[in-house]
């Protein structure tokens, strides 16, 4: 009997010399691949290298890793594997990681530090198709920059689950890796949209099939050079602060497009400014797209079924001149339903928008909006009213765009309208009280007396037909200007028809 125990522990003890011996001589090969027969664009080193096959595990320490042709730098402190069989590494072409966990990796993306490196044995080179279960990345930091050496992407605090990850090290054809990310959270998020614009996200939170975005903001760098050059070359200036927005449930692809889809959207407290300005010596902008023509050829695939917005506002700032302040116009208190929201479908291209808000802060207002995203000249619809307004408020847009500043109330004012890329035609009826209207000189902003007067005896004629509705007139759009100066075009033309001589 003790003969027998004696043999039995002998055979252990040699069992357990043997994985001892092997995990040396299989850390040895490891550490003698990373060192010597690493492919000449990869540069690497590290710290440690543990191994136990018995567990099935593996881990790396303190490894400062450069991939030379594709200029990223990756760092961090530990890179751990769990749950896979190093014996079948050594004789099959498929690696099998159940869990991999990746500790404070901080990435840098330096496009400007890509370097040219020839590869005469990758034809030779082993393809491994490597499989992971589950990997998890725990306090990430990354820094992307362009070919010109600028910050186009940065982020901290990046942690994320990702599943059911497939790739191969040397496809005959190059295949796109293959993964799911089940949750992802991130701070401090920065994306340079253009030159001039970007959008920053103070913090990312993705779980199950909700995502969530935290002080969401898109803004223009602040650098007067900067932006005089940006505006000469037809561009709008875009400022949008958003306390969050969510989408409930999310689904995500990149194929050839990225592609974005949701049941509900909700935007909460965002604030949308866009500032036009036309420099009459320099531009020359033979074309600004619609909304609809905008959506259509945007590089994003949008299904989204409902869009909800809570108490928004827009601001609409409009400079012709150097010389002259921005004309602007407000919508304050908005809240918003969009349906159908979709920018790939030809089929199914309706969107539906029916918004509430006040304009110019005070007077209440509603309209219904409809335009067709693959409709060859874009063709909208647009409806609704304006309650009680104090037609001075107007002159905040008014005198530095149309030298005329007016006094008095528009009680209510009903517009329905048709409209496409290049003109729009419909009925608008106002009803007013108290209206009067002074013209202005253009450079000095004084009234101009004679003509007033003028004026002002047919607006006194006008005061009698204030029941009437205009029908069926028309306004040509101007195509340099975007959607918002093509509807005040309409509004405008129907309240100088209406309430006074001018036409």
């Amino acid at each position: 009997m003790k003969k027998k125990i004696y043999i039995l522990t002998a055979l252990l003890g040699l069992l357990l010399v043997l994985f001892f011996v092997a995990n040396f001589i299989i850390k040895n090969k490891i550490e003698s691949y990373l060192k010597n027969d690493l492919p000449p664009n990869i540069s690497l080193s590290y710290k440690t290298v543990s191994i136990s096959l018995l567990a099935g595990n593996a881990s790396i320490e303190q490894v400062n890793l450069l991939l030379k042709d594709k200029g990223i730098n990756l760092k961090f402190s530990n890179l751990d594997f769990k749950n896979f069989h190093l014996i079948k590494l050594l004789f099959s072409d498929t690696i099998h990681i159940e869990d991999c966990n990746l500790k404070n990796p901080k990435i840098s993306i330096d496009q400007s530090q890509i370097k040219i490196i020839k590869d005469n044995n990758k034809a030779n080179q082993k393809n491994q198709i490597i499989i992971v279960d589950e990997f998890s990345i725990e306090n990430a930091e990354m820094k992307l920059k362009d070919k010109l050496g600028k910050k186009e992407l940065s982020f901290i605090n990046g942690n994320s689950q990702i599943k059911n990850i497939l790739f191969e090290t040397n496809p005959k054809k190059e295949k796109k890796l293959k993964y799911k990310i089940e949750n992802l959270t991130s701070e401090n998020l920065f994306y340079r949209i253009d030159e001039e614009q970007y959008l920053t996200i103070n913090k990312i939170n993705s779980e199950s099939q909700n995502l969530t975005f935290e002080n969401l903001k898109i803004d223009y760098i602040k650098n007067n050079i900067n932006k005089f050059n940006y505006i000469k070359k037809g561009n709008d200036l875009l400022s949008l602060n958003v306390k969050k927005l969510q989408l409930n449930p999310y689904f995500y692809s990149f194929d050839d497009l990225i592609s974005i889809k949701s049941k509900s959207v909700s935007i909460v407290n965002p604030e949308f400014t866009i500032y036009s300005h036309l420099y009459s010596q320099n531009v020359k902008v033979e074309h600004k797209p619609l909304y609809s023509e905008w959506l259509r050829n945007l590089k994003i695939n949008l299904d989204i079924d409902k869009v909800v917005v809570i108490n928004g506002k827009i601001v609409y700032a409009e400079h012709d001149q150097l010389s002259n302040a921005p004309g602007k116009i407000s919508f304050t208190k908005l809240n918003a339903t969009v349906k159908n929201f979709k920018n790939k479908d030809s089929i199914n291209d309706l969107i539906d928008i029916n918004a509430t808000f006040n304009f110019m802060d005070t007077a209440t207002s509603k309209v219904h909006w409809t335009a067709r995203i693959y409709n060859p000249k874009d063709e909208f619809t647009f409806k609704g009213y304006v309650k009680n307004l104090n037609i001075n408020q107007l002159n905040l847009f008014t005198v530095n765009t149309l030298n005329a500043k007016s006094e008095g109330k528009i009680n209510q004012a009903n517009f329905d309208f048709k409209g496409n890329n290049y003109d729009a035609t419909g009925n608008m009826n106002v009803e007013f009280s108290d209206f009067k209207i002074l013209l202005l000189k253009e450079k000095t902003k004084k009234e101009r007396k004679i003509l007033n007067a003028i004026n002002n005896i047919f607006t006194n004629r006008k005061e009698k037909e204030k029941d009437k509705i205009i029908k069926n007139y028309t306004v040509l759009r101007d195509q340099n200007r975007p959607f918002f100066n093509f509807v005040w075009l309409f509004l405008k033309h129907g309240l100088l028809v209406k309430m006074t001589a001018i036409k």
